[in-house]
């Protein structure tokens, strides 16, 4: 008598995939690709945007030491960490984008050659563009709680 315990993987039956679920899957595919080239198109932004706040910042600064050399002061280092900080963003947003967009490529590859490998590679791809965001999600949520404060707290002080 066979039991639980000495049923192998093998003498389990295989996913089936329905012709509802490919075309479903088929679905996500546009809508992946989609965000994906958003992804990307943000993402150069962040970074011209960036490069550009670093480039300003020079000329900005002479400016304002024309007229003040405190505005110029002020601005010269918020334009560095924010040019720094767009770069450092967009460097990172290039994961997700590419996780979308791996996802998006594998699973149109898995139904033109009803490849389970291919399909398996795909949901890889979506996992971790899930586990990145998440990751990301909860960072945001911790900068958020210590930073709110600390602007709170350097706000009062400032008075």
């Amino acid at each position: 008598m066979e039991t639980n315990e000495t049923i192998s993987e093998h003498n389990l039956p295989e996913l089936q995939i329905t012709e509802n679920a490919k075309k479903q899957l088929k679905s996500t595919t546009t809508w992946t690709a989609f965000f994906a080239v958003l992804y990307f198109i943000g993402i150069v932004f962040l970074f011209l945007s960036g490069i550009t706040m670093l480039i300003s910042n020079s000329f900005l600064t002479g400016f304002f030491d024309t007229f003040s050399t405190e505005m110029g002061n002020v601005f010269s280092p918020m334009f560095i960490i924010m040019g720094i900080l767009y770069i450092v963003i967009a460097v990172i947003m290039i994961f997700p984008a590419l996780y979308l967009y791996r996802y998006s490529q594998k699973i149109k590859e898995a139904l033109a050659q009803n490849d389970s490998l291919i399909l398996e590679n795909a949901i890889g791809n979506m996992k971790s563009y899930w586990r990145f965001t998440g990751i990301l999600t909860i960072v945001y949520i911790a900068l958020c709680i210590i930073c709110i404060p600390a602007i709170i707290i350097a706000a009062i002080a400032m008075v």
